[in-house]
């Protein structure tokens, strides 16, 4: 039986958002949780961010600008929702169209360890020791990990002004 449900419920448990296409809903989300569960979103992967950033009531124009200027770009951005919750995209699948969002999102807060894939790719073990296959290469996600690390003291520090201890 498949479960569904809105990202926003399980932020406190999030590890991971992987776009999928479904065979019922079309474009819509996996989510990984902890204690080893996941649900669907039926939302796309764009849907779910926009979602996330409003429960939270952050500015998506000024998030996006301060993670541009530190890191020094303007796509893929880590999106940092809270001290435990930085969303970093990742290269999931291949886009089936031209508008398809192939990248889904992993909480840096939650990863355990990154291994090559046979065939290419690589694997990302999730904190309670789930799998979610990548397309992007081990080198590149661990760079993408960092920078979502970098994000995380930047807000933590400069922007929330919260003590370290995350």
């Amino acid at each position: 039986m498949e479960i569904w449900g809105k990202t926003e419920d399980y932020l406190e448990d999030l590890l991971a958002i992987e776009p999928v296409y479904h065979s019922e809903f079309g474009d819509s989300c996996k989510l990984y949780l902890r204690q080893n569960r996941w649900v669907w979103d039926k939302r796309s992967i764009r849907g779910v961010k926009r979602a996330l950033i409003r429960g939270k009531a952050l500015n998506q124009v000024l998030l996006r600008k301060l993670c541009s200027q530190q890191l020094g770009r303007e796509l893929s951005l880590p999106i940092p929702l809270s001290a435990s919750l930085i969303l970093v995209p990742l290269k999931m699948r291949q886009p089936f169209t031209g508008n398809d969002s192939a990248y889904g999102l992993v909480n840096s807060r939650g990863v355990r360890k990154i291994v090559d894939a046979t065939g290419g790719g690589c694997v990302v073990l999730l904190d309670p020791g789930m799998e979610l296959g990548v397309v992007s290469g081990r080198e590149t996600v661990l760079a993408h990990l960092a920078e979502g690390e970098l994000i995380h003291k930047y807000f933590v520090q400069t922007v929330w002004g919260l003590s370290n201890s995350e």
